[in-house]
């Protein structure tokens, strides 16, 4: 190909000079040269790509350039590995904790807002000790209603002295029949 570029280089040198002064638009000058040349090129790029010797020097070069890719991107991997850098997956994971803790937050600012605004009352002493009064009365109708569960469970198709009303509620079968 060399050949060929020296006797168009010596063309353009030629179509320059003969023409006296040098080209006030270099752009055209291209263009005419282009038009004159991309058809000797084209042939002559054909002609050498065609070659058995060309065809196996590019093959060698491609199996190589693939091998060395294939290398490096294992490289890659094991030193990030190694310098625990994170993987898209983990930033994702991070961000959507990230959303997480944020609407947390907006909450929190939300509720003391309306504390400091006067929208919400603080808790008083009496408050807390009627929630416990409460709370510890509803423990104890769980557990009343977690031991009859119990009992039914273990007397399968017994009598029971607690069973189903067929609505989900739970009654006392005292001995007279009413419910408790």
């Amino acid at each position: 190909m060399s050949p060929l570029w020296e006797e168009m280089a010596g063309e353009l040198r030629e179509e320059m000079l003969s023409e006296g002064d040098p080209p006030e638009d270099p752009a055209r000058l291209f263009v005419r040269w282009y038009r004159t040349n991309s058809e000797r090129w084209s042939e002559v790029a054909e002609q050498h790509l065609r070659k058995d010797e060309v065809l196996e020097s590019t093959g060698r070069f491609l199996e190589a350039y693939a091998s060395t890719h294939k290398q490096l991107s294992r490289i890659f991997e094991e030193g990030s590995k190694n310098l625990r850098l994170p993987t898209r997956s983990d930033v994702a994971r991070v961000a959507k904790l990230v959303v997480v803790v944020e609407d947390k937050v907006d909450r929190i600012e939300e509720a003391f807002e309306e504390f400091i605004h006067g929208d919400s009352e603080p808790a008083t002493a009496a408050a807390v000790d009627s929630l416990e009064k409460r709370m510890g009365q509803l423990e104890g109708k769980m557990d009343r209603i977690l031991d009859a569960l119990e009992k039914l469970e273990a007397s399968g198709d017994e009598e029971s002295p607690h069973r189903a009303n067929g609505r989900g509620t739970f009654f006392d079968a005292s001995e007279d029949g009413e419910e408790g």
